[in-house]
């Protein structure tokens, strides 16, 4: 065998090395990838089971790094960046008003306490760590919830508007009042503000994305009508207004005056709220004269009254009824004058007037509504004494028994007429009723002092009839029958007199001239008999019923 040259070995000796180091290089990189893979697993073991009670490492929700923390940390770190006023954005509005809105507002369907959940669960499943995602979450952040870094959710932010718009929202109120019974109830008017949200939403995205913490928004306002304590009051307080006679003495309703402590109210009115509502107690005034006061002033005193018996006939009776209902109730304002023939009308048998005995050149006569002149009378008689204006009257032919002499006052359709008018301050009233075979008349009106009338005549001449005799042959010889009766005549001065409360005079005046006439009585005697009677004889029988006699012209006398 031939040895190898020294040159050879060495050559063949350097490549059995060069082949053995590639063998053992080869071997060392698969032999270091193993034992890192076991210690990976073994770290992963390790570490995971160390991880069991916090949150995976770059684990982040709402772009907070919760990675390490338990859930209950997490969430306290979530609400401590989306909820912190100092990293939101403030919008202020005129008035100070203003809504804060945080970075929690502009994410959609915020909730902290989920998140966190949701972070803690981020690698695990059914209660282990999955080795991939742990071993990734140490390769980069991973978000298990969108932040708001990363954009602004407009849907959330204008949801958050909306609900924050709510709350400074308002409805314009007026301000108003209203008078309940003693109360006053007043509202203070309240400006309307109506936030735009579109701009609202501009101005706050803006400032987001700006990074601007305060900004500044005037809103749509609307301000009530001016309405202040002292308009109130002028309103409606008032002074108490009398109760008073219009011109046709209609009673115009008195008003209560009211009032209230308007220092007090101002007071109240100053310290509410806008939209608030204030009671004020209101305080009456009585007038100084009332409604039912005035009222009872009209006809409330019997300025006069009169009294006086009818005949026994009945058709005059009637009569005397009929003209006392056209007269009852009569009213005459301060300066109207009463009429008697406007008043009752004339006197047919249509409306229910009769014949009745009446005065016709000196004759008893039968004439349709006889007797009336009994209510005209007592009317004048009242007026006198209830201090009346007399404007015409005219006495009867003869006397008259129903009222004191000079106190008559003969009445006949188109002839004598009897007026006066009501003088007085006061509407008077003029009852006239018949009851039975009595006549009762008053005047009513309003007394305004305690003065009186009394009315009283003087007779200045009397006129005595005479006697006259007739001869008739209806009565026999010896005898005498009464044809008519004498009524004897007087010319009487009428004087009214006006008493003060204490019985003093004040005035006395004369009233009225009255001239009756005398009527002689004619006497029958038998025939051939007239020369045995003294003209001064008086008659043995009496009165004769008068054959009727018709009347007519205006010199027609009342009976």
């Amino acid at each position: 065998m031939k040895q190898q040259s020294s040159k050879a070995r060495k050559k063949t000796a350097a490549k059995k090395s060069k082949q053995n180091k590639k063998s053992v290089g080869a071997g060392g990189i698969i032999g270091a990838v193993i034992f890192a893979a076991i210690v990976l697993v073994l770290a992963v073991s390790i570490i995971g089971s160390l991880s069991w009670q916090t949150i995976l490492p770059n684990v982040h929700a709402y772009g907070v790094d919760v990675g390490g923390m338990t859930v209950s940390e997490a969430k306290t770190a979530i609400r401590a960046k989306l909820e912190d006023p100092a990293d939101g954005v403030r919008i202020s509005f005129t008035g100070g008003a203003a809504m804060e809105f945080t970075i929690a507002d502009t994410v959609s369907g915020y909730d902290a306490a989920a998140a966190a959940e949701k972070a803690w669960n981020y690698g695990r499943r059914s209660g282990s760590v999955i080795p991939l995602r742990f071993a990734m979450s140490f390769v980069g952040a991973r978000e298990v919830f969108p932040a708001a870094a990363n954009g602004i959710n407009g849907e959330a932010l204008r949801n958050s508007i909306s609900k924050k718009a709510a709350a400074i929202n308002s409805t314009l109120v007026e301000g108003a009042f209203s008078v309940n019974g003693s109360s006053l109830t007043i509202i203070k008017g309240a400006s309307g503000v109506l936030l735009d949200e579109d701009e609202v939403y501009r101005c706050v995205r803006t400032a987001f994305e700006q990074g601007l913490h305060d900004i500044g928004y005037t809103p749509i306002e609307n301000a009530p009508q001016p309405l202040t304590v002292d308009d109130i009051y002028a309103m409606v307080c008032r002074e108490a207004h009398n109760a008073e006679f219009d011109e046709e003495f209609n009673v115009i309703k008195s008003v209560d005056g009211l009032t209230f402590d308007i220092e007090r109210a101002r007071s109240l009115y100053d310290e509410a709220r806008d939209g608030a509502v204030i009671t004020v107690t209101l305080s009456t005034i009585e007038p100084d004269i009332t409604t039912e006061e005035l009222s009872a002033l009209l006809y409330r005193d019997e300025l006069a009254q009169w009294t006086s018996t009818l005949t026994n006939n009945e058709v005059r009776s009637t009569n005397v009824e009929l003209a006392a209902k056209a007269v009852d109730g009569t009213v005459l304002l301060p300066g109207e004058v009463f009429s008697f023939n406007d008043i009752v009308g004339e006197r047919t048998e249509d409306r229910g007037f009769g014949p009745a005995a009446a005065y016709f050149g000196g004759e008893t006569v039968y004439e349709v509504g006889g007797g009336i002149c009994q209510v005209s009378s007592s009317v004048y008689y009242c007026a006198l004494l209830a201090n009346m204006s007399i404007i015409e009257r005219t006495c009867h032919l003869y006397t008259a028994s129903y009222v004191p002499l000079g106190m008559d006052s003969t009445v006949s359709w188109g002839g004598p007429e009897f007026m006066f008018e009501n003088s007085s301050e006061y509407p008077i009233k003029i009852t006239a009723r018949r009851e039975g075979n009595r006549l009762y008349c008053s005047v009513y009106g309003t007394k305004v002092d305690d003065t009186y009338v009394e009315m009283d005549y003087e007779i200045v001449e009397t006129y005595a009839f005479d006697t006259v005799y007739e001869e008739d042959e209806s009565v026999s010889p010896g005898r005498t029958k009464t044809k008519t009766s004498g009524i004897t005549g007087y010319k009487v001065i009428t004087y009214r007199t006006l008493f003060a409360a204490d019985g003093s005079v004040i005035s006395r005046t004369e009233e009225d001239v009255s001239i009756y006439s005398k009527r002689d009585q004619v006497v029958l005697v038998a025939p051939g008999e007239l020369a045995l009677y003294d003209p001064s004889a008086k008659p043995t029988e009496e009165p004769i019923t008068p054959t009727p006699t018709p009347a007519s012209g205006s010199n027609l006398g009342g009976y």
